[in-house]
């Protein structure tokens, strides 16, 4: 179950939270940028070769004329420092027509690859998720099959409540952990007087009051 996603400092790699057999997981993924041309040049011309263009069975939408449509992985941190580069090399050749999805987002394309829930590959499963993973080694589920946190998959909210007065540096912190069932606070107090005004009678006799009113 994928429960959120997140860039990292390293570009190309996001950290999905996931839960994983009742426990709370963090996988980092990383996510090549994979572009298309359509182009008359011929497989193995140097401007497709040189960029590691692959031949591929593809039909562009809003396309007139498809002749070679070649697909382009790179790496996000090896697109992002050549970017000008590349697109100067494709711009400027005149038997090359279109570019489909270099500007798509690696966020968008590990989203509706992952979905809601996911598994890893078989070809995958020997790998060390703690190493993470490439987006290639996982497999999007059918929720209708799978379910969203059906069965025994729990998922339970931590509760970090903070609030602060910044004219005296008094705050209150409370922190509620639903799994150890136990909420503690804390208040803070900077004034001389301060650990005499908080004390656990007085915080008894506060609560009352409020529960009474």
């Amino acid at each position: 179950n994928v429960i959120s996603l997140s860039r990292t400092s390293v570009p190309g790699v996001h950290k999905a939270w996931v839960v994983i057999s009742g426990g709370l997981h963090s996988v980092n993924v990383s996510v090549p940028r994979v572009f298309y041309v359509n182009s008359s040049l011929p497989e193995g011309d140097p401007l497709i070769s040189g960029l590691g263009g692959v031949l591929v069975s593809k039909i562009p939408i809003n396309c007139d004329s498809v002749h070679y449509v070649y697909q382009f992985m790179l790496t996000e941190e090896v697109y992002m420092r050549q970017f000008v580069d590349i697109q100067a090399r494709l711009v400027s050749s005149p038997k090359v027509f279109d570019v489909y999805e270099a500007q798509v987002p690696p966020e968008w394309v590990l989203s509706v690859t992952l979905g809601c829930v996911s598994s890893v590959v078989p070809s995958s499963r020997d790998k060390n998720i703690g190493n993470g993973l490439d987006i290639s080694d996982l497999h999007m589920e059918a929720i209708q099959q799978e379910g969203y946190f059906r069965g025994d998959s729990k998922l339970c909210h931590n509760l970090l409540y903070h609030s602060e007065d910044s004219s005296t540096g008094r705050a209150l912190i409370g922190l509620h952990l639903p799994a150890e069932r136990k909420a503690h606070v804390w208040i803070i107090n900077p004034a001389r007087r301060g650990q005499k005004e908080v004390n656990p009678a007085a915080m008894s006799r506060s609560w009352e009051e409020t529960v009474a009113s």
